[in-house]
This record gives structure tokens, C-alpha cells and sequence, in this order.
């Protein structure tokens, strides 16, 4: 059996209070603690603000706190519990999984899904789009995502997500 643990990011309010440099202190702490009790992976999430409230509280961002356990850690996979396709552009999170990947060497894994967290997409200017637009949405990223991660050059003209070499 493969275990693995998230890591605290303070989407759950695990850092309320704390200063934001002993808080990346203590995650990176954290990271490097888990590699070294056996875990197989490390896991993060894709959100902006705290749950099951928005607090002004610490949640730091996805991809850049995955790269700095990536070089806290040698052995455990890393991975999103999962990006939201609508929060970047899905040539940008090609680019991010693909330079993540090779920071780790080769240990990253990428989940994507279609997202559901409305305050988020709102508050960061995104509207919050029809589920059924949501995943049409996310299909057309996963096209350009694997395109772009795929050897050769990408070309595609997707609705949602455009891709052009």
C-alpha cells in the first residue's frame, strides 16, 4: 500500500495567526519530515482562500509551494489535490507541471479537475461559469495540456482554450 499526506498550506486554517515566514518554515518542515517517516507522495491544494470561511489568513499558492518542497525533499511524488482548470490559462499550467517536473526530478504529478468553489473564482475575477461550461472548459484544457506536454510542436483551436505553435 502507498500512503501519502498534505502538506499544510493553510487552506484549513492551519496557519491562523502565524507568521508567514515561520509558516513556509514549519510546511517545508513538514515536507521533508514526511519523506523521511516513508511517505510516497505530498499533496497540496489548489485554492486562494481558507475553508469552510474566507479569512485574510495565509493559504499559499499551489505550484510555488509544491517547486520549494520539490527541493526540500529526493524520493516522494508531489501533487495538486487538484489545479482548477479555470484559475490559469492551460498552455500556463503545461509550462508549470513541466518545469515542476523536471525541478523535481520527474516526481510530479499532475490532477486537474473542472472547479467548483465559487467565492474563489469570484473573488479573483473569473466568474464562476455553468458546470456544463466548467467542463467543456477543462476538456479543451486537458487537450492543450497534453499536446503541450506530448513531443513535437502544439497546435490547437479549442473553444475554451487556444493553443497556437
Amino acid at each position: 500500500m502507498q500512503v501519502g499526506v498534505i502538506v499544510p498550506q493553510g487552506w484549513k486554517y492551519e496557519y491562523n495567526g502565524w507568521d508567514p515566514a515561520a509558516a513556509w518554515a514549519r510546511s517545508m518542515e513538514l515536507a521533508r519530515d514526511a519523506e523521511t517517516l516513508g511517505f510516497e507522495s505530498e499533496w497540496v491544494f489548489d485554492h486562494f482562500h481558507t475553508v469552510p470561511e474566507v479569512t485574510d489568513e495565509i493559504t499559499f499558492e499551489s505550484f510555488t509551494i509544491l517547486t520549494a518542497m520539490a527541493g526540500v525533499t529526493s524520493r516522494v511524488r508531489l501533487g495538486h489535490m487538484v489545479v482548477c482548470n479555470g484559475f490559469r490559462n492551460p498552455a500556463l499550467v503545461a509550462k508549470l507541471a513541466s518545469t515542476l517536473d523536471v525541478a523535481s526530478g520527474g516526481r510530479f504529478e499532475l490532477g486537474i479537475g473542472a472547479g467548483w468553489k465559487k467565492d474563489e473564482w469570484l473573488a479573483y475575477g473569473y466568474g464562476f461559469p455553468p458546470t456544463v461550461d466548467r467542463l467543456r472548459a477543462l476538456r479543451d484544457g486537458l487537450e492543450v495540456i497534453t499536446r503541450m506536454l506530448a513531443p513535437g510542436r502544439a497546435r490547437d483551436r479549442g473553444r475554451f482554450a487556444r493553443v497556437v505553435d
